[in-house]
């Protein structure tokens, strides 16, 4: 959630697989599916997103932000324009994003950041999601984040992984 505007990052395309690869974002009431717009049908959570992909620097995860139920990330456009584009589980760059926290040693807290100095913010005057330089950290001074974290939960599939994993390790070496 954008933590100044009360609104969410909401995608506005399909859910599966998109069928043109790419798709538009916008910052819309949260909890409030947007409307169909040119797809039959809309994601089943548009406003939900979890990590993906991985850090190209350590293979490990998450360099990402993937909407729930899609094959589509979070991506800075060469233009500074935010869309989703399919995900890149090797970690392009253009898809390499983290969300700073009190430890970042050079960003204020709260920014969903690109390597490039560029951070998601709201484009003033309109519900568009634009990708801007980043706020420095101030030390001296404390900064409210810029996104917040909403209705935090661990699915269904991964909890019965971890159960799975205690009851039968065996099963995982």
């Amino acid at each position: 959630q954008h933590r100044s505007s009360g609104l969410c990052l909401t995608y506005l395309g399909p859910s599966g697989t998109h069928p043109q690869g790419s798709e538009a974002l916008s910052l819309a009431e949260c909890g409030v599916p947007p409307p169909l717009g040119k797809w039959p049908s809309r994601a089943t959570d548009p406003q939900r997103w979890h990590l993906a992909n991985r850090r190209p620097d350590t293979g490990d995860c998450c360099s990402g932000f993937r909407v729930w139920n899609t094959d589509q990330c979070l991506h800075i456009h060469p233009s500074s324009e935010a869309r989703t584009v399919i995900c890149e589980l090797r970690g392009r760059v253009d898809q390499t994003l983290r969300l700073t926290d009190a430890d970042d040693p050079e960003l204020a807290s709260g920014q969903i950041a690109h390597a490039r100095g560029k951070c998601l913010r709201k484009r003033k005057g309109s519900a568009e999601p634009i990708f801007e330089k980043c706020k420095a950290r101030k030390p001296d001074k404390p900064q409210s984040p810029m996104w917040v974290k909403l209705d935090m939960e661990v699915p269904l599939e991964a909890r019965l992984y971890a159960q799975a994993k205690l009851e039968s390790p065996e099963l995982f070496h």
